[in-house]
């Protein structure tokens, strides 16, 4: 599901903060209307929330304290998120007294972020153990240390390029260079293509294996366009960055961020999903 934040309920001093805790790995209980307009995406549902409650933290340090930041800055309520520490409101209360004092008498903050990272693998290394936490969001399964960002592992599909692109490889990298077609014009061509286009970067993705999946448009949205059902789906061109087709691959999936414009050459594949 897709889920829309909402100021109802009540929960408005609160809107930044729910919003920032939207990390990988938090739970949340939510409360909301499912919208009747269409999902952009074919099959799942929209869920307008009037509610949200934050119950257990993410297994990351680094969101653990993008959490404590927020609770710090007054949008989460104390007893929600000493809950999810598991800690008692007066002890959470007391630490993050100590980390004010130290910004207000340091107009760097930089003791003070020191021991906002410290507090954050403090609480991070007291977690109880959960057997049903989620492993592919767990950072103690995923490295070692725990503290160290981690890419999500690349979809089975994605892990070996098709025998014909490679195949076709070498007569590409022969061809002249040609004039870019626009998006609009590509998702008409037949499969096996190859093709060369210009657009803008409307999302990207990254995964482990050095492998990216960007979303290449004719004409860059805003958010609010981009969840618009009535948006035409054929204007948004899924483009794969594969390190066994393209040699600077671990260069260009830092490069190609969101806004970016690029002139791409590559091999369609279609699938009866999109």
């Amino acid at each position: 599901q897709e889920y829309f934040t909402s100021t109802a309920g009540g929960q408005d001093s609160y809107y930044e903060g729910y919003k920032r805790c939207l990390l990988k790995g938090c739970k949340l209980q939510v409360t909301g209307t499912v919208s009747y307009s269409p999902s952009r995406i074919p099959g799942n549902a929209d869920l307008l929330i009037q509610s949200m409650h934050l119950k257990e933290l993410p297994r990351q340090s680094q969101h653990i304290q993008i959490i404590l930041k927020q609770f710090q800055e007054g949008n989460l309520p104390l007893q929600e998120v000493a809950s999810a520490c598991h800690m008692e409101p007066t002890e959470l209360q007391t630490h993050l007294n100590k980390l004010s004092q130290c910004a207000s008498n340091d107009p760097t903050e930089t003791k003070a972020t020191t021991l906002l990272k410290t507090l954050a693998k403090q609480i991070f290394n007291n977690l109880p153990s959960d057997p049903d936490y989620p492993k592919a969001a767990d950072q103690v399964k995923l490295s070692k240390k725990g503290n160290n960002f981690v890419l999500p592992p690349v979809p089975t599909e994605w892990k070996k390029v098709p025998d014909f692109a490679t195949n076709q490889q070498q007569q590409v990298q022969e061809q002249q260079v040609q004039e870019p077609g626009s998006i609009t014009k590509a998702m008409q061509l037949l499969d096996n293509s190859t093709i060369t286009i210009e657009g803008w970067v409307q999302n990207r993705r990254r995964f482990d294996g050095n492998i990216t999946k960007l979303i290449l448009v004719d004409d860059l949205t805003t958010i609010s366009q981009e969840n618009d059902a009535s948006s035409s789906q054929n204007h948004r061109l899924s483009c794969l960055i594969h390190p066994d087709l393209l040699d600077k691959a671990n260069i260009y999936n830092k490069l190609l961020a969101v806004g970016a414009k690029v002139w791409v050459t590559g091999h369609l594949v279609t699938t009866t999903s999109s």
